[in-house]
């Protein structure tokens, strides 16, 4: 799959891709934890948690350890292909 139809996927075919891409948004500032994430988006830490694991199965954002507190950063594929995400939620927007 390319990466533009990965982003595609993610982002724009599944529901809580606007959740996901908020997700994305805070990780390019800097790392985070699943809490921290949950209390900055105001919305439930399981929330946020499993949208945590898809980006980390599409290998978009990945976490340090499986501890409680871990903190998840974002792949060097999202990081090179930060342009085409921009793209991808510029349609979201757009399709809202």
């Amino acid at each position: 799959m390319t990466i533009k139809k990965l982003l595609h996927q993610i982002f724009l075919k599944r529901k809580g891709g606007k959740t996901s891409a908020k997700i994305v948004d805070l990780l390019l500032i800097r790392p985070y934890n699943g809490s921290q994430i949950a209390r900055i988006i105001e919305m439930d830490y399981n929330t946020i948690e499993y949208h945590l694991e898809i980006l980390c199965k599409s290998k978009l954002v990945m976490c340090e350890s499986d501890s409680y507190g871990s903190l998840y950063y974002p792949t060097d594929l999202l990081l090179k292909n930060h342009e085409e995400y921009e793209k991808i939620k510029e349609m979201m927007t757009i399709t809202a």
